[in-house]
């Protein structure tokens, strides 16, 4: 564990990342999050899925239900789509894992990618919150989770979401990214 993490634990069990954010592989994840480059996702999938299956000790060997990180829906009609439900969907099918789209992203102006770190912890609190309905078709109770999302940066968003799938019965709650930041909260 991390000095940082020793001191504010994160509420998820373990948090990997494929593949650190950047280079290429940063632009093309810029692509894809930002100028509609969908095409990119099966390939993403794989990625993390043949990372999956070659660590076979991550997440406890565990098979887990995939939850990807929600958007807001005005974010979702703009964009077209939520990256991290395309990751996890198809990383579903690679891995016959089920999804769950039980976390909700609440409105909300203030990107977090425009707040430091500690403001980020604060902030994603407030922002993400458990789909009620969508709780009930598929309940996350002593299910162990993975939560999905394309980049960890600084795992406020991970952490706010794991708090909020442990207060729903989740056994446990571990995180999949395509890519970490040099920077990332290491768990």
């Amino acid at each position: 564990m991390c000095a940082r993490c020793a001191v504010d634990a994160p509420s998820f069990e373990e948090a990997r990342a494929v593949y650190v954010n950047d280079g290429e592989l940063r632009e093309l994840l810029l692509s894809f999050k930002y100028a509609g480059a969908l095409h990119l996702a099966g390939t993403f999938a794989g990625m993390m899925a043949e990372a999956v299956r070659e660590n076979r000790h991550w997440f406890g060997g565990r098979e887990c239900l995939l939850v990807p990180v929600p958007m807001h829906r005005l974010k979702l009609v703009r964009r077209g789509y939520n990256q991290a439900e395309e990751l996890a969907v198809l990383l579903g099918k690679e891995l016959g894992w089920a999804v769950s789209r039980v976390l909700k992203r609440l409105p909300d102006r203030m990107p977090q990618a425009s707040l430091a770190r500690e403001q980020r912890l604060r902030h994603a609190r407030k922002i993400y919150a458990v789909h009620e309905s969508r709780l009930k078709r598929r309940p996350v109770r002593g299910r162990d989770i993975l939560l999905v999302d394309d980049v960890f940066t600084t795992g406020a968003t991970a952490d706010a979401c794991s708090r909020l799938l442990l207060r729903a019965g989740a056994s446990s709650v571990c995180v999949l990214t395509l890519a970490r930041t040099h920077h990332a909260w290491h768990g």
